[in-house]
C-alpha cells in the first residue's frame, strides 16, 4: 500500500506555514483537493515528480512523488515557489538571507519526514 506522509513546516512564526507531502500521487491529490476549496488544475500531479499549490488565503502546499528522481533538488525548487507566494502575500520584496534560509528550512523538514 502506497502511502503519504505529511508534515507542517512554519515559515518566519507560527503564522505562516508551508504544508509538505510526500509520497503516492493519489493520495495527495486527494489531500489538495480536500484541502482548497477551488478546482486546481490537475496537471501538476499527472506530468510532474514536484508540485507546489497556493490560493489566496491559504498557505502553499508542496507534493514530491515518491518517485521523483531527485528529492532533495525537487523540494528545494518547489520551496522557492512556496516562499514567494508567503512573501506576495506578506508583502515582502526582500529575497536575500532570510528568504534563503526560509527555504532551506522547508529541505530539512523534507530529509526529517523521509527518515520517518
Amino acid at each position: 500500500m502506497k502511502k503519504l506522509k505529511k508534515t507542517t513546516v512554519p515559515i518566519l512564526n507560527d503564522t505562516y506555514y508551508v504544508y509538505l507531502l510526500y509520497g503516492d500521487k493519489n493520495k495527495a491529490e486527494k489531500w489538495v483537493s480536500d484541502y482548497y476549496p477551488f478546482t486546481l488544475d490537475k496537471y501538476p500531479f499527472e506530468n510532474n515528480k514536484g508540485a507546489t499549490f497556493h490560493g489566496d488565503g491559504y498557505h502553499p502546499t508542496i507534493w514530491i512523488s515518491e518517485d521523483a528522481p531527485e528529492p532533495y533538488s525537487t523540494v528545494a525548487h518547489e520551496a522557492v515557489h512556496a516562499i514567494k507566494w508567503i512573501w506576495n502575500d506578506i508583502g515582502e520584496y526582500n529575497h536575500d538571507e532570510v528568504f534563503a534560509h526560509s527555504v532551506g528550512t522547508i529541505v530539512r523538514y523534507f530529509i526529517k519526514l523521509l527518515e520517518k
